[in-house]
């Protein structure tokens, strides 16, 4: 560490169901260049132009030696299944505990009564908290490893701007 510190962050992350605390330290300068162990860059750089074309779920990338066109985060995918059945468990465990807040054709009632919540429905929601937090690595570790293979594609990166009304 031959930078100076700027500051910290404190996060609170929950981990398979036990709180966890981090310490985020940011420090000031030029983030050195990670290297493997023969002492070579460990993601190689592009030498060019890179266009990038953003998707809702996709994106399109070209150089001048090569073209792909990616998944948004692919490896998400097969968690959803599992979100959303636990999703509904969650609203069959709450309408099984609050029936006085449901009308009989199942849509919530404007009344302020507290709304009761079993161990169960607890245990099931901190499950889906564990699903939603795996599917944000995954997802994050997806996008890092697409922007290294950018990164190797070119040095001179363009990104088409989106238009997020159309």
């Amino acid at each position: 560490m031959q930078d100076r510190v700027k500051y910290c962050r404190i996060i609170r992350r929950s981990i398979r169901g036990s709180e966890r605390y981090f310490v985020k330290l940011v420090l000031g300068g030029i983030p050195p260049e990670k290297k493997d162990q023969k002492g070579q860059p460990r993601h190689a750089k592009g030498v060019g132009r890179v266009g990038i074309d953003m998707g809702t779920q996709t994106i399109a990338v070209v150089s001048e030696t090569d073209a792909k066109l990616f998944l948004l985060a692919p490896n998400v995918l097969h968690l959803e299944r599992e979100i959303r059945l636990l999703q509904r468990k969650l609203d069959r465990s709450r309408r099984a505990t609050n029936p006085e807040r449901y009308h009989p054709n199942g849509t919530i009632k404007r009344v302020r009564i507290p709304w009761h919540e079993s161990n169960t429905y607890h245990k099931v929601r901190r499950q889906l908290n564990e699903l939603h937090r795996k599917m944000t690595a995954i997802r994050k570790q997806d996008h890092h490893i697409m922007a290294n293979w950018i990164r190797a594609m070119g040095d001179d990166i363009r990104v088409e701007t989106m238009s997020f009304s159309g």
